[in-house]
């Protein structure tokens, strides 16, 4: 598996072999801010070019997913702008008055 993100390479792998060394795959956290949105947007699209029954029965679970990601949210309060290392530090600093949002 090609992870976006070289820190994950090592930490996650596909011990069935399913998954060949050269495809790349993407992991969204449930702390993520985006998760959830990004989840149901992905089952929005499968509801809409579902081919049969079993489509559907699969964006019902990524929405389930998405729903969960929002559960985890509010309880934890674990919720965080999307980041990886190396890439997100500001090459300036950011000045003390400017909040992230």
């Amino acid at each position: 598996m090609k992870h976006a993100r070289e820190d994950y390479k090592d930490r996650f792998e596909d011990t069935l072999g399913k998954i060949p060394d050269d495809e790349p795959v993407f992991l969204i956290r449930g702390q993520d801010r985006f998760g959830p949105s990004a989840l149901n947007y992905y089952a929005q699209l499968v509801h809409q070019n579902a081919r049969n029954p079993g489509d559907h029965a699969f964006a019902r679970l990524v929405e389930r997913q998405a729903a969960i990601m929002e559960d985890y949210q509010q309880i934890k309060r674990r919720v965080k702008f999307p980041d990886a290392p190396g890439v997100n530090e500001p090459v300036l600093p950011v000045p003390a008055d400017v909040e992230d949002e």
